[in-house]
């Protein structure tokens, strides 16, 4: 099972590195990186309903500071 979990994710990233540099080209990239954790937030808080457990406030809490963190690196990239 890790393996198509895996492909799939190399999948997403090659093809979000990819489109996210033809995008940086015309439009601002602070633009482009907002758009892309939203699309991100999108598409993954469907997500949380088919991963078993339950939010808590420190979870929510870490995941924040882990997509500022991820937002700002690459800013900073």
């Amino acid at each position: 099972m890790s393996v198509p979990f895996a492909l799939s994710s190399a999948v997403a990233y090659g093809f979000g590195d990819f489109v996210g540099g033809l995008a940086a080209r015309k439009t601002p990239v602070l633009r482009v990186t907002a758009v892309a954790q939203l699309a991100g937030l999108v598409v993954l808080l469907p997500a949380t309903l088919l991963v078993p457990g339950q939010i808590s406030v420190a979870a929510f809490g870490f995941g924040a500071v882990a997509g500022v963190g991820g937002m700002l690196g690459l800013l900073l990239y």
